[in-house]
């Protein structure tokens, strides 16, 4: 008999609580399989040669988004992984960001950019990134009339969590660590039954399991929510950026750029061109 996650067994996994498992260095073999998994290569690789690297991109210097969740190395490059589970316009852009500052940290005075390793961006999302209905989507920047890559700076992989949820159970019941789909189907499913059926006798799942529980006073509360909070958590994070123009527009006959910057979280720069737009 067919059984997929209902609904009420969904669950939506916290960036803050993803980041402290994929950080925690007990979990290395779980991150390692899952990179090696999304990126294509050897998993024993991976592991003999991952390192865990700083997540603050920046050093002394107070740049917006300078801090991502869980950066780790490997001799081709940087992997940077990221829990979303809202799909909002500022979100997206950070990703992004996240990527070109990994890029840009590498240059350094008087060395040739032929030094500079590859960067890979693997967002785990809660949502469909291209509405797609597909699993993952692999992103890089390209010729559009030819679909030819530009080059092989970067690559970014958006995997969609919500997709797992519309599996029948006896799909993923059949796969096994070598597959991303089971190794990531934790994510989704909190009927503990069903997780100790795919995931029975398997070491690392069931580390990856305890460290989830460890993490909260309240499993069920403090890790997951609803898809509809979701949604209107979403919905308001979308709607901040326009909040915040409102405000610095009501400041800016009373206060300077670099405070009104302060205070809504704009930059000087975005801040400039509404006191412009204003004067003209």
């Amino acid at each position: 008999m067919a059984q997929k996650v209902k609904d009420e067994d969904k669950m939506y996994l916290r960036d803050d609580i993803a980041t402290m498992i994929l950080g925690d260095p007990n979990h290395k073999d779980y991150v390692a399989s899952i990179i090696a998994l999304t990126i294509g290569l050897d998993k024993k690789y991976v592991m003999e040669n991952l390192e865990y690297y700083n997540g603050k991109l920046f050093e002394n210097i107070k740049q917006k988004h300078s801090e991502a969740d869980s950066i780790f190395e490997i001799p081709d490059g940087y992997i940077n992984i990221e829990v979303n589970y809202n799909s909002y316009k500022e979100g997206k852009i950070k990703n992004t960001v996240y990527v070109l500052h990994l890029v840009i940290r590498q240059t350094k005075p008087n060395e040739p950019y032929k030094n500079i390793k590859k960067v890979w961006q693997i967002n785990l999302n809660n949502f469909d990134y291209y509405g797609k209905n597909d699993f993952i989507y692999h992103s890089t920047v390209m010729s559009e009339k030819y679909h030819l890559k530009h080059d092989d700076l970067f690559e970014i992989v958006d995997i969609n969590l919500d997709f797992l949820v519309s599996l029948d159970y006896t799909e993923i019941a059949k796969l096994n660590e070598e597959d991303l789909k089971w190794l990531l189907y934790v994510f989704v499913c909190k009927d503990k039954n069903l997780r100790q059926k795919i995931y029975q006798d398997n070491e690392m799942m069931e580390r990856v399991g305890e460290k989830m529980k460890e993490l909260s006073g309240d499993f069920d509360e403090r890790l997951f929510y609803n898809k509809e909070e979701f949604q209107k958590r979403a919905a308001y994070l979308e709607g901040q950026d326009d909040e915040k123009v409102k405000i610095a527009k009501a400041m800016l006959d009373k206060s300077n750029v670099s405070y009104i910057s302060e205070v809504t979280g704009l930059s000087i720069k975005e801040v400039e061109a509404l006191k412009n737009e204003k004067e003209s």
